[in-house]
């Protein structure tokens, strides 16, 4: 979608210049957090040995039964398609993670497992045992967290992009915090790892050595590795994957700033001149829409006119109280483009994508039916809401009309 010289971005603006090319923003968000997980091999590690426990229990109903019934815990597969959605996958993990040895421990003492089997158990019980574990989780936990409650406010329906871009940099400081915060994160899992019995150090990997040539001085041979590995793991996994998801973020809504910004002097306090040449340059966007004379001139009334009529607010708030106070008609060509903005999409995905109602229904159905019938009953299974709507006894007549073989003269 996003390409802007062959995608369907391209083949939209070749027939409509005026259209915005804006990311869906939940998808955006799932896409920073994808990169962030490949920026370091301990991030990696770390979710696949989450992914690994939960294949490890949901493989047998006799495993899973260990498991709820002695702990009360219930795992939840990382999603791929709602990255921020793995805050559901670690929460058991951060909130009760002594909880865990006893299930596996119990399945390898009492199951017949295979040779795999056990080695897999064994494996998973040293990692959940391990000082590394306790601190990774106490960090994406907490960066999870902060990422899942924008995600759900992105998925709003009333949502416009100032207000998108207004979580944006919330949750970016939010992530510098915390990137800010390593002597805390730090303190907190070795307080939350010494009652538990666990490791209260990072393990101490062995150093590579790295080629000295003939002309290099015998102390310069590993000046790559830092003196502490407590060091070495703040350096080359928390800065690496934090900075890489800020960075992410950052990078991956300029878009939306960008169409922002075409807007935004309609309800910032910018000086007469910058008002001016934005709004010549927004006239000149929507030729169809405005008349760029008029428009030049009512925004600049119009400034004089919202700090003394109309009451502070977002572009949507502003929209309707200009109609509440019947200034449609004074602000014509302010209410088209305040109308432009407040309807220009945010997100295009709820809780569940389009692609995963895909999966259900073909799931559900398995059968040889078409590609059409497909299709429409995805339709159906999207928008749902309106679906319930339908009467099933007007469709039945219309269905039976078109179907009916004889034809009344």
């Amino acid at each position: 979608m996003s390409g802007a010289y062959k995608g369907a971005q391209a083949l939209i603006r070749q027939n409509y210049s005026e259209a915005l090319y804006v990311p869906c923003s939940a998808h955006n968000l799932n896409l920073a957090g994808v990169h962030a997980v490949e920026s370091a091999i301990e991030i990696k590690v770390f979710f696949g040995n989450v992914e690994s426990l939960y294949a490890f229990f949901s493989a047998s109903l006799a495993r899973w039964k260990i498991l709820t019934e002695g702990t009360g815990i219930l795992l939840h597969k990382l999603s791929m398609t709602r990255w921020s959605s793995r805050i559901d996958a670690i929460k058991p993990l951060a909130k009760r993670p002594r909880k865990m040895l006893a299930p596996l421990k119990n399945a390898m003492e009492n199951l017949d497992l295979t040779s795999e089997q056990l080695s897999q158990a064994k494996a998973l019980k040293k990692w959940l045992s391990s000082f590394e574990f306790v601190l990774l989780i106490t960090i994406w936990y907490k960066t999870l967290t902060a990422v899942n409650d924008v995600s759900r406010y992105l998925q709003s329906e009333a949502i416009t992009i100032d207000d998108e871009l207004r979580l944006i940099r919330q949750l970016l400081e939010d992530l510098k915090q915390i990137r800010g915060s390593w002597l805390q994160i730090f303190q907190e899992a070795v307080a939350v790892a010494g009652p538990l019995g666990f490791e209260t150090e990072l393990a101490t990997k062995r150093k590579r050595k790295l080629k000295r040539f003939y002309d290099e001085a015998s102390n310069t041979a590993f000046t790559y590795f830092h003196n502490s590995q407590t060091k070495e793991f703040e350096v080359n996994v928390f800065n690496v994957g934090l900075d890489s998801l800020i960075q992410q973020i950052d990078s991956r809504f300029e878009a939306s700033r960008m169409v922002a910004n075409m807007f935004s002097f309609i309800w910032l306090d910018n000086d007469d001149l910058s008002v001016q040449s934005k709004a010549c340059e927004l006239a000149q966007f929507y030729p169809r829409d405005v008349n760029k004379e008029d428009l030049i001139e009512k925004i600049c009334r119009f400034k004089n006119a919202r700090k003394t009529i109309f009451k502070q607010g977002n572009p949507l708030q502003l929209l309707n109280q200009i109609f509440e106070k019947k200034l449609e008609r004074l602000f014509p060509y302010i209410c088209i483009m305040l109308r432009i903005f407040s309807t220009i999409p945010v997100s295009v995905a709820e809780g569940e994508r389009s692609f995963s109602k895909l999966k259900i229904v073909k799931n559900s159905l398995r059968s040889t039916m078409g590609q059409d019938r497909v299709t429409d009953l995805l339709i159906i299974s999207i928008e749902e809401d309106l679906a319930k709507k339908v009467s099933y006894g007007d469709v039945i007549d219309i269905w039976a009309a078109r179907k009916a073989r004889k034809i009344h003269f």
